[in-house]
């Protein structure tokens, strides 16, 4: 744990943020090793938190697949064993009399915590992920030529 740096605090209240690279230099350690030490930690708490003893129980996790195709929308409830990411292409061949296609990609994650349990809210849209142009959307708002509302627009 000694790896573990304690950020000073500016004026404003705000924590200051360090990269893995300023990590890996002022500890003189590689990258693998940092990244092997923070993944050990990481999974021991999630332990941590999932044991019942401890009062911080995670309940089970629920997944809910918002698909948006052919100007339809429909909610596809299911259990998985991992979580797919933004990007990844998900098939759904039950879809394919209603929508045309099966195919679809993850275009966001929406993540609600609540007393219940974890939902896990995955939106998918049909044709293929362009990081390109989510690039260019994430610039624009950056840059304040995108407001919350087009930022937010599926």
């Amino acid at each position: 744990m000694k790896f573990i740096h304690v950020a000073e605090v500016d004026c404003d209240g705000e924590q200051e943020l360090f990269s893995v690279k300023e990590y890996c230099a002022k500890l003189e350690t590689p990258y693998t090793q940092l990244r092997k030490r923070l993944e050990r930690i990481y999974y021991a708490l999630c332990l941590f938190l999932e044991d019942e003893d401890n009062g911080f129980f995670l309940p089970r996790k629920k997944y809910a697949f918002l698909i948006s195709a052919n100007g339809k929308k429909r909610v596809v409830c299911a259990q998985l064993d991992t979580c797919p990411r933004v990007g990844e292409q998900v098939e759904f061949p039950l879809l394919w009399p209603e929508l045309g296609r099966s195919m679809l990609y993850v275009s966001k994650i929406y993540h609600e915590f609540t007393d219940e349990g974890h939902e896990i809210m995955i939106s998918l849209k049909q044709g293929y992920y362009n990081a390109y142009e989510v690039y260019e959307k994430e610039k624009a708002y950056a840059q304040g030529k995108l407001s919350v509302m087009e930022y937010h627009a599926d």
